[in-house]
């Protein structure tokens, strides 16, 4: 099984004006896309006499990746603006496209909102959208978003290699995506980029004989 690519974002964040709120903490986040996949269904055809090939025919589907965060407790939050994705290869060659997107999707803080100051668990359902007197420290995993990053080049050139090499226990590519993210804290500074070194690809390759 693939190991899904883990990055940690060690964003240390200086305080802010001197005003004591929450938002004067240090940034940290876990991320990774989970979830990407590409399922190749090559149909052989063969001279009912011969046995001879006479026509090989593929369908495909691609599944998008989610984007996971684990925000740690005190954490700005962050909206991530670009995303940039490169397809490689087992030995981290360059498969296909490199692709950008915009992006504009914001990655909530870990905090949460209690209901009053003297509250210990925060008020349901879970939001960092309040005053700082109601703001309570708060670890989450988030879903932000699922990306559309397998794009109709990457899935092309699977089913030219599996069409090329059907016969081949090794036909089935190994791929894996190299994440960068880009944006802005919630104090408006430049993150540096969000780096995911190797999220996953689970391909599966089908072969029928007709």
């Amino acid at each position: 099984m693939k190991r899904l690519g883990l990055v940690v974002l060690p964003l240390l964040l200086a305080a802010c004006g001197g005003t004591g709120g929450p938002l004067t903490a240090q940034v940290g986040m876990t991320a990774n896309l989970v979830g990407a996949g590409i399922t190749s269904n090559l149909t052989v055809k063969r001279d009912a006499a011969t046995g001879q090939v006479t026509g090989l025919s593929i369908r495909q589907t691609s599944t998008s990746p989610t984007l996971r965060v684990v925000v740690a407790p005190a954490s700005l939050g962050i909206t991530v603006s670009e995303i940039e994705v490169t397809v490689v290869d087992a030995a981290g060659i360059i498969y296909s496209n490199v692709v950008k997107q915009s992006f504009a999707e914001r990655v909530p803080s870990g905090y949460a909102c209690k209901a009053t100051p003297e509250a210990t668990q925060p008020a349901l359902p879970v939001t960092d959208q309040c005053a700082p007197a109601l703001k309570t420290p708060y670890a989450q995993t988030v879903d932000v978003a699922s990306l559309p990053v397998i794009d109709a080049t990457t899935t092309q050139q699977v089913a030219d290699d599996f069409a090329r090499r059907y016969t081949d226990a090794t036909s089935c590519p190994d791929l894996s995506l190299r994440v960068r993210l880009f944006g802005f804290d919630d104090l408006n500074r430049p993150i540096e980029p969000l780096v995911i070194p190797r999220a996953a690809v689970s391909e599966t390759c089908n072969t029928v004989q007709e």
